[in-house]
């Protein structure tokens, strides 16, 4: 059974060995031989050197920074706008406020 994680933990180096063990089943006290193997499987990870970036690694990196360099006039007028749509809401609840007030 191979099984393999997404990241290797933060201080783990390429090339250690991590060692523990690992259990599947729930813990259940009442029920005699609660099928779950005593003190667990064996687990051994070998941590993978990183991988090195490909040339078309390298150029999708290079085209991304790009549209976000081009995409910065985007961002900041969907800042503006809701800003702006934040403030009408509070200035509309304001009205609201008065009126409630008013009719009370």
């Amino acid at each position: 059974l191979f099984v393999s994680c997404a990241a290797p933990p933060a201080v783990a180096e390429p090339g250690d060995t991590l060692v523990g063990t690992a259990t599947y089943a729930k813990l259940a006290v009442e029920a005699v031989g609660a099928g779950k193997r005593p003190g667990g499987w064996p687990v051994t990870l070998v941590v993978p050197p990183p991988p090195k970036p490909a040339a078309a690694d390298e150029a999708a990196k290079a085209e991304a920074a790009k549209e976000a360099k081009e995409a910065k006039p985007d961002e900041a007028s969907e800042r503006a706008l809701e800003a702006a749509v934040r403030a009408l809401r509070i200035q509309q609840l304001a009205t609201l406020t008065a009126k409630i007030k008013q009719a009370r």
